[in-house]
């Protein structure tokens, strides 16, 4: 009985210890999750005549964005958008019309994001 012990107590201890590790990064994830979404709430919870004036372009984050050095650092990225496609070119960034802006929301470093269309009421 010794022998069947101590046999199996090491693999459920590595069991556990990935199970634990889980866990962690399962935390990580949802606290992420959770400060993306507000950054993301709070930035269209803004009028649309003051998000407009950031639509600088996809590659640029804006004032909403944390300050660098953040941990977790969220970006927030506001670009003019082209929602008819009336220059043919499929590029939703050039060719933009009056009134549609693209938001995105990121994790710096990470492929963790959100974005939306926010059209001028």
């Amino acid at each position: 009985a010794v022998i069947l012990i101590a046999v199996t107590v090491i693999p459920a201890t590595d069991a556990l210890r990935g199970a634990m590790n889980t866990a962690d990064a399962d935390t990580v994830a949802t606290i992420n999750h959770y400060r993306i979404v507000g950054k993301f709430d709070e930035v269209l919870a803004r009028p649309f005549a003051e998000l407009s004036p950031q639509a600088a372009g996809p590659a640029t984050s804006t004032a909403y964005s944390d300050p660098p050095g953040t941990i977790d650092r969220r970006l927030v990225f506001i670009s003019l958008y082209d929602g008819d496609n009336a220059d043919g070119d499929k590029d939703p960034f050039t060719g933009t019309d009056a009134g549609l802006l693209w938001v995105r929301v990121e994790i710096e470093g990470t492929v963790v994001a959100v974005q939306s269309l926010v059209a001028e009421p």
